[in-house]
């Protein structure tokens, strides 16, 4: 794998990690606002972002070990 698709993916994860952080966090101020729906699509949203992104750093790590 060539070091500019490394350090894009890289970036991918950062971005997707960063983004489910924020989701996370959105998700708690609904809950304070009493908007429990669009709360659970939040942290839903959230927990399959870090899902996803943390599957894609074991394979790009396997895939870097080749």
């Amino acid at each position: 794998m060539s070091s500019e698709s490394r350090k894009k993916v890289k970036m991918l994860i950062l971005l997707g990690i960063t983004t489910s952080i924020i989701m996370t966090i959105f998700s708690f101020m609904l809950i304070f606002q009493e908007r429990y729906f669009w709360a659970a699509i939040s942290m839903i949203g959230a927990i399959v972002g870090f899902i996803c992104f943390f599957r894609l750093k074991i394979e790009m790590n396997k895939v870097e070990n080749k």
